[in-house]
């Protein structure tokens, strides 16, 4: 992401902006927050802080997308990225969630 600009919009959660996505990367650098390198885990503790409970079902569906079911008529779809490094070494953000009903 070559001159991308700091304030652009990368994600919803748990950062929004480029520029926040660069500092919670340097923070899982130095150790921190070691779930962000994990795309279910960032996915599960979306469901967790959005809808409040504490054991969501989660599923992925592929590469960059899981299913939350939280309710019996609904799913949501959420699609994850990395920002800023790709690989194991990079974050997981939520790009989008989207509520598709049953």
């Amino acid at each position: 992401m070559a001159g991308a600009r700091q304030d652009q919009t990368v994600a919803i959660w748990p950062v929004t902006t480029r520029a926040q996505a660069i500092q919670l990367q340097k923070s899982a650098d130095a150790g921190h927050q070691p779930w962000l390198l994990d795309p279910m885990q960032v996915a599960i503790a979306y469901a967790q802080a959005e809808w409040h409970v504490s054991q969501p079902n989660v599923q992925r569906i592929s590469a960059t997308r899981y299913v939350a079911r939280l309710v019996p008529n609904a799913e949501t779809i959420l699609t994850v990225g990395q920002p800023v490094e790709t690989g194991s070494g990079g974050i997981w953000v939520i790009v989008s969630a989207t509520v598709k009903r049953l």
